[in-house]
């Protein structure tokens, strides 16, 4: 039996309500895991967009730039190809622009781009094909490039 988006919603929703600081459930192939800090500073107001659109976490981004390190924007199956059969996003050593994807997050069916936040060549990639990846996960290494 697979997770539907009614039954994530209502999870979060008792999730949101609880005094749990984590929740894993497996159902099948599905994994739901979410968590909550308890300690530290209060999240920002509101989350930035990063290139693709989507919520990020400005932390993380920040320190990406810094390092040359691309993060997961989501927790999801880590994919090469946007497509089944389609090329891969970008081959080791080549040379990679900002807001390019290296690869793609597979969140129930929906791909989300995993785009280098700097112009680099891509060093590696640390995550292989199919790999379940969380947010903010380190999932390749680019050497950003001096110009930028």
């Amino acid at each position: 039996m697979a997770l539907t988006p009614e039954d994530v919603r209502s999870l979060l929703a008792a999730f949101d309500a609880s005094v749990w600081r984590e929740m894993t459930l497996r159902c099948g192939a599905d994994r739901l895991h979410v968590s909550r800090r308890v300690a530290g500073p209060a999240p920002p107001a509101a989350a930035a967009s990063g290139p693709s659109g989507h919520r990020v976490n400005p932390g993380l981004v920040s320190a990406a730039v810094a390092d040359g390190t691309v993060r997961s924007p989501s927790i999801g199956v880590f994919r090469r190809t946007g497509l089944p059969g389609a090329p891969e996003a970008a081959q080791v050593g080549s040379v990679v622009r900002s807001g390019e994807a290296i690869g793609f997050v597979d969140v129930m069916g929906r791909l989300i781009p995993v785009e280098a936040d700097v112009t680099g060549i891509l060093a590696a990639v640390l995550t292989g094909e199919g790999a379940t990846v969380e947010y903010g996960e380190a999932v390749a290494r680019l050497v950003p490039d001096e110009g930028e």
